[in-house]
């Protein structure tokens, strides 16, 4: 992210005044033509250059002669004029627009200087007349300005999901994983799935480089400075958090294992559910004697006519199955699936069809169950909203139901990171975070949407 320059009041003797945007961004203004520079352009050797370039017949003019310009060119109104005034306000609007959509799409700045406003403009003329595209000439898609604009829409997409992490009712859950960038380069992408409004989001969070290992212990450290940056102690509110199931990430030895006794790390299992399945379904296919699903061994026996020694493909069924049963059992052993959908939990998914025994008598929650299943009018409520949008909008009547449900619930069930790994391939930027927050965020830049 550029570092952003602040007007001095000596920059007067280069002919140049202030114009603050949004967020008191500050713009230099050159007081004897009304242009406005970019940000970066904050500097004397820059503003020089105008003055002798555009201005040269003031160039050598003493410091009251320019103080006298710079009162005249206030007192003309100008500012407001070209500033945040009521006639400009609707320029500003569009130009932060089409920054937004240039980063949804993900492409290149220039874009909107070369492409798409002479199209518009084009467009304007021929069904509009002369004097509309008059008025679309004035806004700004330089290249410089639709990456100002990108990077404050990003900011304030990043300040909202901080907010909403803060005042979210419940913990949140997070999810991470390591991956390669068109520059080779190894990256940190970090996901969040939280509540805010009775309702469950999910938002990318950040983006960071793996400068020099992809250990456990250099991705906390990387979290641990973002949020300390934003002054917010996840450890206290991370409820659990997804991986590849890789022990890089995982990191028994490194930190993130001791996290906190609350804190739950879940790997992704549902490929390796659909996987179990498919080798049950195998195996009954084998024991009916189509191989199929085994290419090559279904055309080794059609080519040599094994398919008439009933012995061979006897003792062939057998060990299949047998190969297939020790793969199940293993994968048994080393993911405990059983857990994702256990008995107790099953009121999660609707509570008015469940029975009331799911939950051991001795359990506080069962009394907050029997009621609920007598609320006809929370019955419509469950038929019309999400399962996150119900749970948490009974977090006062039903806390305790509330608290079990969202443990559940908030946790991350699939790998949403693959949908950005597309998107990293078309950013180039060392800092790519801005276009990512604006590219893959389902919020809106609050500011003029």
């Amino acid at each position: 992210m550029s570092k952003k320059r602040k007007y001095d009041e000596s920059y007067v003797k280069y002919g140049f005044c202030c114009m603050k945007e949004s967020d008191d961004f500050e713009k230099p203004q050159c007081f004897l033509c009304g242009k406005v520079l970019a940000n970066a352009s904050m500097k004397p050797e820059k503003l020089i250059e105008h003055l002798k370039s555009l201005h040269p017949e003031n160039a050598s003019k003493d410091l009251e002669f320019f103080t006298k310009k710079k009162a005249q060119f206030s007192k003309s109104g100008t500012l407001t004029k070209l500033g945040f005034g009521i006639p400009q306000k609707p320029l500003v609007e569009a130009s932060f627009r089409v920054a937004y959509r240039i980063a949804k799409s993900k492409k290149p700045h220039t874009i909107g200087e070369t492409l798409i406003k002479p199209c518009a403009l084009e467009m304007v003329e021929l069904v509009c007349g002369l004097e509309q595209r008059k008025k679309l000439e004035a806004i700004p898609l330089s290249n410089d300005v639709i990456q100002s604009r990108i990077v404050e829409i990003s900011c304030n997409i990043l300040k909202q999901i901080i907010n909403e992490l803060k005042a979210s009712p419940f913990p949140f859950s997070m999810q991470l994983d390591e991956t390669t960038d068109i520059s080779n380069c190894s990256q940190l992408l970090v996901f969040v799935r939280y509540v805010s409004a009775d309702t469950i989001k999910e938002e990318f969070l950040f983006c960071e480089p793996l400068l020099q290992t992809t250990k456990a212990v250099d991705v906390l450290a990387i979290l641990n400075v973002f949020f300390s940056k934003h002054d917010f102690d996840w450890k206290q509110k991370l409820h659990s958090l997804c991986t590849d199931g890789a022990p890089a990430m995982l990191g028994n030895k490194s930190g993130f294992a001791h996290l906190g006794p609350d804190t739950t790390i879940m790997d992704a299992t549902e490929k390796l559910q659909a996987f179990l399945s498919k080798m049950s379904v195998w195996k009954i296919r084998i024991q009916n004697g189509i191989y199929a699903n085994f290419q090559m061994l279904d055309e080794f026996i059609f080519e040599n006519g094994s398919r008439q020694d009933s012995l061979l493909l006897n003792n062939l069924k057998d060990e299949i199955c047998e190969h297939l049963e020790v793969l199940q059992v293993s994968f048994e052993k080393y993911f405990n699936l059983d857990e994702i959908t256990k008995k107790d939990e099953l009121w999660i998914r609707n509570p008015f069809l469940c029975d009331i025994d799911c939950i051991d008598d001795m359990d506080l929650a069962k009394d907050e169950l029997i009621d609920l299943k007598t609320k006809s009018l929370l019955k419509m409520d469950f038929d019309s909203k999400t399962l996150g949008e119900f749970w948490s909008s009974l977090r006062e009547a039903y806390p305790l139901l509330v608290k079990r449900a969202m443990a559940a619930i908030i946790p991350f069930a699939t790998q949403v990171l693959l949908v950005i790994f597309s998107a990293m391939d078309r950013v180039s930027n060392s800092s790519p975070n801005p276009y990512l927050w604006v590219g893959l965020s389902q919020k809106y830049h609050q500011a003029f949407f």
